[in-house]
């Protein structure tokens, strides 16, 4: 398999792990059989040991489709099983302290103040549910002061928080509702993502002309 002879020269091990379950789901009605489903859930990841430490590559996205299953099973609503997958999916950020403050911003922008506090909660678990970890891990906490000491300063992750809104960008660029509406608001949010003081209304308005108007031809 040759991603496992790549792995092979890198890592000290290297092997793929597969995982399967099969379950059967059965519906009575006065005491009669009515329905009747079954199951089967498989994921594959690799398993790599480098340095001593054990890392599962692409194990988040395997577990989301895992944990889709299992959720739609049980039942549980569509904003839980929302929640619980769109945690699973971004829990595998790479921290490092070379991150700029824009990076970190990015990252809040990804997965939303609101889920901050339950995103730390999982990376914890991930973390010692490893199997080889001890202790808190300390780059965690050096990144939840960077997202604490952002959200204090009150920065713009969306376009929610930028100082100009929808009617703002219409009326500057001459244009009616559509979906340049938003284009035009994600490029002024990712402008700002990377430097927070170009967040004032005359300056994203500058910017949006330069951008988008006659002038700009839409090219930057």
């Amino acid at each position: 398999m040759d991603i496992l002879q790549q792995l092979a020269s890198q890592a000290e091990q290297a092997e793929v792990v597969s995982v399967q379950s099969e379950s059967t789901t059965v519906g009575f009605e006065a005491n009669r059989l009515k329905s009747s489903r079954v199951e089967q859930t498989q994921g594959i990841a690799v398993r790599v040991v480098r340095d001593g430490r054990v890392t599962f590559y692409n194990h988040q996205a395997v577990s989301r489709r895992m944990a889709r299953r299992i959720l739609d099973r049980l039942r549980f609503s569509k904003k839980e099983r929302d929640h619980v997958l769109h945690l699973i999916y971004y829990h595998m950020f790479g921290y490092t302290p070379s991150w700029t403050d824009a990076a970190v911003r990015r990252l809040i922008r990804k997965v939303g103040r609101e889920n901050i506090a339950d995103l730390f909660d999982l990376r914890i678990a991930d973390w010692f549910g490893n199997g080889t970890n001890y202790g808190f891990p300390g780059y965690l906490r050096a990144l939840e002061r960077r997202i604490n000491e952002a959200i204090a300063r009150e920065e713009a992750f969306t376009e929610k928080d930028l100082a100009v809104d929808g009617r703002d960008v219409m009326t500057a660029l001459g244009i009616a509702p559509g979906p340049e509406v938003g284009e035009a608001l994600g490029y002024l949010l990712e402008r700002v993502l990377e430097d927070q003081s170009l967040n004032e209304r005359e300056r994203l308005l500058e910017l949006l002309r330069e951008k988008f108007g006659p002038e700009g031809g839409g090219e930057e």
